[in-house]
């Protein structure tokens, strides 16, 4: 994995935390919102890019990227806390993952990169926590770290 935990695929990168995966996907400059059709299911996720500045006449014309088809995720998401955001040539997509953890792929669809996800590293799972609940857990695992058995 890179230093997001996640790596490059077809014609996206994506990265992660416990809780979440990001999808960042170049889009050409000029690419508008209503450019961009996205679908997130609970196991599922669409993408598509339409290039060419309105999106009838670059739909009659063809010119899109699918980047997602009906892709069947790696994992499950929190659908309606999924969401995505449009930057100047930048799509992101934030999924929510049901269950924390790390995943190997955003989908297991042929092609798509796989990472080795026990080398996964990153932002500490505590911090899911709130302070007080951080500190009593950090002192918990420094004991049984340091504990003689």
């Amino acid at each position: 994995p890179d230093f997001h935990n996640g790596c490059h695929g077809m014609g996206y990168t994506w990265g992660q935390t416990p809780s979440e995966v990001h999808v960042w996907i170049v889009v050409a400059h000029g690419t508008r919102r209503h450019d961009i059709t996205c679908e997130m299911g609970p196991a599922s996720l669409s993408v598509a890019v339409w290039h060419g500045g309105e999106q009838a006449v670059a739909r009659r014309a063809g010119r899109r990227d699918v980047i997602f088809k009906e892709a069947v995720l790696w994992r499950r998401i929190k659908a309606d806390e999924s969401v995505w955001t449009m930057e100047v040539g930048l799509l992101t997509l934030t999924l929510r993952k049901v269950e924390s953890g790390w995943w190997r792929c955003v989908t297991d669809l042929e092609g798509h990169t796989k990472i080795d996800s026990s080398l996964c590293r990153g932002p500490d799972m505590l911090e899911e926590y709130e302070d007080g609940d951080q500190n009593e857990l950090r002192k918990f695992f420094e004991r049984q770290l340091t504990r003689k058995i």
